[in-house]
């Protein structure tokens, strides 16, 4: 089988659009305006809590990773280092421990909720795992939206299998991606993808 190569630029796009702090997002999104038990929400309830994770798991993470390289703290935005990433991961932990606090306070909020807190025990795990070894950040997250999503089918509060099939390919693509920018080996790449899978599937399906 001929091996599938991407152009650098092609790259760089599928990292940045597919980027750990992003991807949250997209999630919630599905999880709102999909075919899902929280589709009913109002457009306002919707809007309030795209804008509670968005601010707490992109901006706010992507801020302090800029003020962290501004500061000197890191030297490369993309943590290539796996040294550097302890304090970036631990940075956006909290903001992700803040994103379920105000989560808390909102009634209709219980499944983003619990998505999020599955997200925030990826990055705990992930971040202990960095400590001694460079696990994919990138597979984790989009892991975790397998795992979201195919929990949601499971359970039968939302009929996302169109969805589930649009991330597994995309994975694909994404984990082709890291391998050809030489971020990650493959066994980097496949622990990422099933540590954010089965730790999101077990949290969404328990908790």
């Amino acid at each position: 089988m001929k091996e599938v190569v991407y152009s650098r630029s092609v790259c760089k796009v599928v990292s940045m659009v597919l980027h750990p702090s992003v991807t949250p997002t997209i999630a919630v999104i599905l999880l709102l305006f999909g075919p899902t038990i929280l589709f009913p929400l109002s457009l306002p309830a919707k809007g309030i809590l795209i804008g509670v994770v968005a601010i707490d798991t992109l901006l706010l993470p992507l801020g302090a990773i800029g003020i962290l390289q501004g500061t000197g703290v890191i030297t490369d935005r993309s943590l290539q280092d796996r040294k550097q990433r302890v304090i970036p991961i631990a940075t956006v932990a909290l903001c992700y421990g803040l994103c379920i606090l105000f989560l808390s306070k909102i009634i209709f909020a219980f499944l983003v909720m619990r998505f999020i807190i599955a997200a925030l025990c990826c990055v705990m795990v992930a971040g202990i795992i960095t400590l001694f070894w460079k696990i994919s950040l990138h597979m984790t997250s989009i892991g975790g939206v397998l795992g979201m999503l195919f929990s949601m089918c499971v359970t039968g509060l939302g009929n996302l299998q169109y969805a589930l099939i649009v991330f597994l390919i995309l994975a694909g693509i994404l984990a082709g991606v890291r391998l050809q920018m030489g971020c990650h080996t493959p066994l980097q790449i496949a622990a990422g993808l099933l540590l954010g899978f089965f730790l999101t599937t077990g949290i969404v399906l328990l908790f």
